[in-house]
Formats: C-alpha cells, sequence, structure tokens
C-alpha cells in the first residue's frame, strides 16, 4: 500500500493526488503542506502531490519528484491553468466592482507570458 500526504484544506491538491493515485492500492493520510517535507522524510508517507514552487528547498535530499503522470494531464487538459471568481449571484454592487475592474485581455496576456516563461506569477 502506497502511503499519499493529502491535504485536505487544498482542493486542487487533494484532487490531483485522487487522480494520480486511483489505480494504486492507497492510504491517503491527512496532513497540511506544511507538513508534507517532514512526513517524506520521516517516512510517515511515501509520496506527495505537490506544487512544484512550494516543494522548492523543503524537500528531503533523497526526495524524487516527477511530474504528473500522462493520464492526469489528458483528464483535467488545461483545467489547472484557469481559475473561476464565485461569489453570490444577488450580490450587484460586487458584480459591478468586479465587471468595471477585471479587464480579462489584460489578464489573459499575463497569463500566456507566465505560461511562455517571460513573467514569473506572483500571487
Amino acid at each position: 500500500m502506497i502511503r499519499v500526504a493529502i491535504d485536505r484544506d487544498s482542493a486542487d491538491l487533494q484532487r490531483l493526488a485522487e487522480l494520480e493515485f486511483q489505480s494504486n492500492d492507497v492510504e491517503f493520510v491527512p496532513a497540511t503542506f506544511m507538513q508534507f517535507g517532514q512526513l517524506l522524510e520521516s517516512a510517515q508517507v511515501d509520496a506527495i502531490v505537490w506544487d512544484v514552487d512550494e516543494a522548492k528547498g523543503k524537500l528531503p535530499p533523497t526526495a524524487y519528484s516527477r511530474p504528473l503522470s500522462d493520464a492526469v494531464h489528458q483528464h483535467i487538459g488545461h483545467a489547472n491553468t484557469q481559475a473561476n471568481l464565485v461569489a453570490r449571484c444577488d450580490d450587484d454592487v460586487f458584480a459591478t466592482v468586479i465587471e468595471r475592474s477585471l479587464n480579462t485581455s489584460r489578464l489573459l496576456k499575463i497569463q500566456q507570458e507566465v505560461l511562455a516563461g517571460k513573467r514569473v506569477p506572483s500571487y
């Protein structure tokens, strides 16, 4: 059985871990992303699915890292490069603020620059 650390507070990483290990005999070990490196180093888990930028410098030197499987990439497509803003549908003030302040074409241009490696993302 493979023990995989999973952060239930991170819906995207949780779903990616479920997809990556769906065909294995797996036990998902509840953890926070802040515990991932320590759990891996102490052999309390065998694997994690973690954002590559977050994992830098936090993984033990013996850790092996690879991209998600082709099957997962085929399943999610470009879904992991998109985001949604969700709000109550009856909040007219919020809707007006977003419509007036969100420049979709600029946002998409920045997204393409990040994907092309021309811009470093910031959050």
